[in-house]
């Protein structure tokens, strides 16, 4: 049986993961950690596009194989890609983004409004976007 590299960053330890040249890659240590976990919680003031496409094979794989991922990010200086959290919702996390006035979020897997929030604009329901009505 062979195992997967584990993250140079044990679980126990924590480290501020700079992409020095002497220093674990941060992209790396999140394919490995995606790699052996079995649900993921990540709080990020700003997602990317950049950030989830490097990962996005990582995270499809997690996802595949039976991985729970849930996101809380922001609106914050609207630097948050609505692209990345597109791709984020198609496959299978479930997001809430919260506003510079107001948390919006709801239950994930909805097909209704009420389903996992996006940027102040709409809700990510099921696998489309649905336009905010107030």
């Amino acid at each position: 049986m062979r195992f997967r590299p584990r993250p140079a960053v044990p679980l126990t330890g924590s480290a501020l993961l700079v992409n020095g040249r002497v220093q674990p890659e941060i992209g790396l240590e999140l394919k490995r950690e995606l790699a052996s976990a079995d649900h993921v919680d990540l709080l990020c003031a700003i997602v990317k596009w950049n950030g989830v496409r490097v990962l996005a094979e990582a995270i499809d794989e997690f996802l595949h194989r039976g991985g729970r991922l849930r996101v809380v990010t922001t609106t914050y200086i609207g630097a948050t890609d609505r692209l990345a959290l597109d791709r984020l919702a198609a496959m299978g996390a479930e997001i809430r983004v919260y506003g510079s006035s107001s948390p919006q979020a709801g239950a994930a897997g909805s097909d209704s409004a009420e389903g996992r929030a996006c940027p102040a604009d709409g809700f990510v329901a099921g696998d489309r976007l649905v336009p905010r009505t107030s």
